[in-house]
């Protein structure tokens, strides 16, 4: 007979729903992964068909023998009526979402110089930036913050009736996927735009936590903020696994460019752990939890 302390019993997704915006690579799929292998059905979604139908293809197998599936579904979260469409997916073959991972991401723009090389060259290269607005800063805003936003108003009524229509009847929740570069004041080489962005998801995650929270929806919001860990967005690259190879060696040179201390990169099993921990703790509201390997002890 199972103890309820047990891990399997503590952190059991068996007959959750959950929806994974950027589910198809990178961190995205590691979530998507980490609540298959506990047993929950989850919907990967992405602008790349290919990519999507890859992942469930490569990954999909394994994680059912486990009790869990992956099922893509194409959505673009800057589109109003593509996220209304998904919602349709899910209301007509599940009728409930018992998690939303709002993870979904992208670069922003950088100035091409910075204050090592003197005022004038620097002031330039941020003003140059300024002419490309709505691709250096708009566009990562729209993706990492409305997005969030606007698929968390879509699928609420999905979410909220979780505590009703679900195996186990506990309440649904939201968890924002942030960023170390939300919460640093280190501008990691000019990466004002992209954390920027991700300082406006760790205020938002605040604001509808407490909008949602049990004296109205009985709805959890938390935020996860991962440091550093491979990923297209990381590495630049995708392998035929959909996750992003990246060796020690490249990876100590990418720190050294960005004048960081940190020695690895964050594993696929670390970021399991902390999105269901996140997701099955419902004691735990409105936080937003750091995943960096103390990175930020050296950049505050």
């Amino acid at each position: 007979m199972a103890h309820p302390y047990q891990a399997s019993q503590l952190f059991s997704c068996r007959g959750w729903v959950v929806l994974v915006t950027g589910g198809g690579t990178g961190i995205g799929l590691m979530c998507a992964k980490a609540f298959a292998a506990n047993g929950a059905k989850v919907y990967i979604t992405g602008r790349r068909e290919e990519m999507l139908n890859n992942a469930v293809k490569v990954h999909g197998p394994a994680l059912e023998e486990l009790g869990g599936k992956l099922v893509p579904i194409v959505m673009d979260v800057t589109k109003k009526e593509s996220i209304l469409a998904a919602v349709e997916v899910v209301k007509a073959n599940d009728g409930f979402l018992s998690c939303l991972v709002n993870n979904a991401g992208g670069e922003g723009g950088r100035p091409t110089h910075g204050p090592k090389d003197g005022i004038e060259a620097y002031s330039k290269a941020m003003f140059a930036e300024a002419d490309q607005v709505e691709k250096a800063w708009l566009n990562p805003y729209q993706l990492m913050c409305v997005a969030p936003y606007l698929c968390t108003a879509a699928f609420l009524p999905l979410i909220d009736v979780a505590r009703k229509n679900s195996p186990q009847k506990i309440p649904g929740n939201i968890i924002n996927i942030s960023s170390l570069s939300g919460l640093t004041k280190w501008s990691q080489n000019g990466q004002f735009a992209y954390n920027c962005a991700k300082s406006a998801v760790i205020q938002l995650t605040r604001l509808l936590a407490t909008d949602l929270c049990p004296e109205h929806l009985n709805i959890r919001v938390n935020s996860l903020a991962p440091g550093y860990f491979a990923s297209e967005l990381t590495t630049g690259k995708s392998g035929s696994d959909n996750f992003s190879p990246w060796p020690l060696d490249e990876y100590k040179a990418e720190m050294k460019r960005v004048h960081s201390l940190s020695d690895r990169p964050g594993t696929e099993q670390e970021m399991a752990q902390g999105i269901i921990y996140l997701a099955c703790n419902g004691y735990v509201n409105g936080q937003t939890v750091l995943i960096d390997g103390g990175l930020l002890l050296r950049h505050p």
